[in-house]
């Protein structure tokens, strides 16, 4: 919650040490406009659970798990097609706490199907060093 020229200021400076001196930043935001800029690697959370991880352009340009799809879908950006909209998202929100077996993102997911309210979906690849703890994410076409 920064003034925009300090945000700024302070992106740019944290996306100069990382190219000039090598540092590592582990950043924590909902931006992903900012996360996109100073950033190698995205890690996509939802209720506790990483659930799609990788290059940040491989993540956000393609992204696999229907959550990362929704987060993008809420932020305009003409070079991310998706395929889920801002309107899918209905659903109860997840149970953190004592979480029943499954997916946590299963009640407000549109590609649901019946493994996802009985197994939690573990992170597989889908693409070079690209992850998805998703049943129904498809890997990139080789």
């Amino acid at each position: 919650m920064l003034d925009v020229s300090i945000r700024i200021g302070l992106l740019n400076v944290m996306a100069n040490l990382r190219e000039a001196e090598g540092v590592s930043i582990l950043y924590i935001t909902h931006d992903i406009a900012s996360a996109r800029y100073v950033s190698d690697r995205v890690m996509v959370m939802y209720a506790g659970h990483v659930v799609e991880s990788g290059p940040t352009e491989a993540v956000l340009g393609n992204p696999k798990h229907p959550y990362t799809q929704l987060l993008l879908s809420a932020v305009p950006d003409p070079r991310a097609p998706l395929s889920v909209g801002a309107e899918s998202d209905r659903g109860e929100p997840p149970r953190v706490i004592d979480p029943t077996p499954g997916c946590r993102f299963r009640w407000r997911c549109p590609f649901a199907i019946d493994t996802c309210a009985q197994v939690t979906p573990l992170p597989r690849a889908l693409g070079p060093a690209h992850e998805a703890a998703c049943h129904v994410a498809q890997p990139d076409a080789a």
